[in-house]
């Protein structure tokens, strides 16, 4: 379209109200369109000279908007998934303190409460991560990881200690559970399975 009536003059020498651009070599030519095709599909106007360069520089411009409309649409939906694991713990959080705030709780209390809460997350978020890799991960592969994870301590403990046969036997048999503080495990005098 430029080079068919030679009307267009880049943006840079309009001071100049000329252009040396159509007497240039040709690998300046081209690297220039390349850069003004960018500049244009960036939604910067090139000074359009007749309609039909006005009607293409339109087009243009209209896909340049749609194309970074895309990418950033692309980027806000990326953005999203990667902060919604602290997004929905704050809404539970602001909960929290809304309904602590009502109750009209001490002010200790309340950054006691929040602190556990704080805390109880990524202890939740580690066993949920856990039992997640364990369920992805072969039978036999999920059996070496326990062993792997239990024969450390059970090694350290003094009743195992010099028994390879009973610590495989034993972390064969164990699973892992991640528990909150104050949590009930086993009470005295309770039967046991």
């Amino acid at each position: 379209i430029v080079a068919d009536n030679k009307k267009w003059i880049p943006p840079l020498d309009y001071v100049f109200i000329t252009t040396n651009f159509y007497n240039e070599d040709l690998f300046f030519r081209y690297l220039s369109s390349i850069y003004h095709a960018m500049v244009l599909l960036a939604g910067n106007d090139l000074g359009p000279r007749g309609q039909l360069q006005l009607f293409f520089t339109t087009v243009a411009l209209g896909a340049g908007a749609i194309i970074n409309a895309n990418i950033i649409g692309e980027l806000a939906v990326i953005l999203t998934k990667m902060n919604r694991k602290s997004t929905n713990f704050q809404t539970k959080l602001d909960t929290a303190n809304d309904a602590m705030r009502n109750l009209g709780l001490p002010e200790k209390l309340q950054v006691e409460i929040t602190g556990f809460l704080t805390y109880s997350k990524s202890l939740l978020e580690s066993q949920q991560e856990l039992e997640e890799f364990l369920y992805m991960i072969s039978p036999s592969s999920r059996q070496k990881v326990l062993k792997f994870m239990f024969t450390t301590a059970l090694m350290d403990n003094p009743i195992f200690q010099g028994s390879q046969v009973v610590i495989d036997f034993v972390s064969a048999r164990l699973d892992t559970k991640i528990l909150l503080p104050e949590y009930i495990v086993v009470t005295q005098g309770e039967m046991g399975d």
